[in-house]
C-alpha cells in the first residue's frame, strides 16, 4: 500500500511540476509528460506503461482516467 501511494504521489508530482514552475497553466499543456496519454486525450506510446497507475483508481479505463485527472487537479 505504501509503495502504491508513493508511486501515485510521484506520478502527480511529475505532471504538476511544469505547472508549479509556471511554464504552463495545466499539465495537459506540457508536451513532454504523460498526462494527456493517461487521461486518453492522445494516443498512448507503445513504450509507456500506464496500467499500474490507472488501476489504482479503477479497473475501468474511462473511470480510471477521470479519477486520475481529478487526483492530479
Amino acid at each position: 500500500m505504501e509503495k502504491n501511494a508513493h508511486l501515485l504521489e510521484s506520478a502527480r508530482y511529475v505532471v504538476l511540476e511544469p505547472v508549479r514552475a509556471r511554464m504552463v497553466h495545466t499539465p495537459g499543456e506540457w508536451p513532454w509528460n504523460s498526462y494527456r496519454a493517461m487521461v486518453g486525450e492522445t494516443d498512448l506510446p507503445e513504450w509507456l506503461e500506464i496500467r499500474r497507475i490507472l488501476t489504482a483508481f479503477s479497473e475501468t479505463g474511462r473511470q480510471a482516467a477521470e479519477r486520475y485527472a481529478r487526483f492530479v487537479a
